[in-house]
Formats: C-alpha cells, structure tokens, sequence
C-alpha cells in the first residue's frame, strides 16, 4: 500500500472521527442546556415557594396574635364565670337559709312584715311563705 492509496482511506476515518465528534459535542451541549433549564426552572420554584411561605408566615403571625389575645379572653371569662357559679351557690344557700329561717318564724307566729325585716324577703316572698305554711298546717290535720 502506498501513500497515495492511504490518503483516502485516512481522509474517510478523518471525516467520521469528526462527524462523530460534532455529533457528540452537539448531544452534550443540548443536555448542558437541558440541564441549565431544569436549574433555571427549579430555582424559579424555589423562588415561588420562598414567597409562598413568607405570605404564609406574614399571615400566621397575626393569626397567632390573634389566638394568643382570644385564649387570654377566654380565661378571663372562665374565672369569672367560676366567681359567678360561686356566688351562685352562696346565693342559693343563703336563700335556702332564709326560707328556711322565715318558715320557722311563720310557724312561730310571724308575720310578714318581720320575715320581710328579718330574713330579708320581698313582700311577695313572705306572703307566698305563709301561704305555704297554712296549706302545710292544714294539710296536716286533716
């Protein structure tokens, strides 16, 4: 084989060495563009979901506040709805011995005006007293 015979053959594997290295380059620039997009594309939703927690988090804060303020009313309202309960049932008590106190007193002989005076009754309550007593009373003998 001569030189003149070999020129050819080595232009032709020139050629696809070269055809095959562009190709090549060409396949790996359109990934590193591929990729650069995908890093563009993912570093725009990291940019959109930064700003979606900053606007979750601007409008929990207030939020929070907001709940802090209402569990601080409402342990207000607690404490004073056990005062209420408990002067209630003081209340309820202290009836209970008036009622008791003026019943005695009707039974003794009393009369409205001094359970009025006395065990601290309004007119309607002291008359409502001795009606009951005199339906007790004449329940009783019969």
């Amino acid at each position: 084989m001569d030189a003149s015979t070999l020129v050819p053959y080595i232009l032709g594997i020139s050629f696809v060495t070269t055809t095959v290295s562009v190709a090549v380059s060409c396949y790996v620039i359109h990934r590193v563009n591929k990729y650069r997009t995908s890093i563009h594309e993912v570093k725009l939703y990291q940019e959109l979901s930064d700003n979606k927690f900053s606007q979750v988090t601007q409008s929990l804060t207030p939020m929070g506040e907001r709940i802090l303020e209402l569990e601080s009313k409402v342990s207000g309202f607690a404490e004073k709805l056990t005062s209420v309960q408990n002067l209630f049932q003081k209340s309820k008590e202290m009836s209970q011995g008036h009622y008791h106190q003026a019943r005695k007193m009707i039974e003794l002989g009393g009369d409205e005006e001094t359970l009025m005076q006395d065990c601290g009754l309004t007119k309607i309550e002291a008359q409502m007293i001795r009606v009951l007593q005199a339906k007790k009373a004449s329940l009783s003998k019969s």
